[in-house]
């Protein structure tokens, strides 16, 4: 995908270093045009204490309020973007009947 849209090394954060905290403190997402998170989605209550859907990053050693390694939905909406293109590759992001299993009014 990288090399299909011409992005350079510095766009793509992967492994260790994809963090919820890379993805929360990234001034770069709001200038760029086609995002792509490729990670495990979680429905709600797949987790404890998680009551909406989220997209799991790498854990930090020590989890805080800002990075526990899962950005919930309603953080997801704070992200910064001004994409064309947001694109999720994620288990768990629909149901069955294709209805999705979580709805958030804006």
């Amino acid at each position: 995908m990288a090399q299909a849209l011409n992005a350079g090394n510095r766009s793509i954060i992967v492994g260790v270093a994809a963090t919820e905290t890379a993805v929360r403190t990234n001034d770069r997402l709001q200038d760029s045009e086609v995002l792509i998170f490729a990670t495990h989605g979680l429905l709600p209550e797949e987790l404890d204490g998680l009551d909406e859907p989220g997209l799991v990053f790498t854990p930090p050693e020590r989890a805080s309020a800002l990075d526990d390694g899962v950005l919930s939905a309603s953080e997801a909406t704070d992200l910064k973007l001004n994409a064309r293109w947001v694109i999720l590759s994620a288990c768990n992001t629909a149901t069955a009947d294709g209805q999705g299993g979580w709805r958030q009014s804006f």
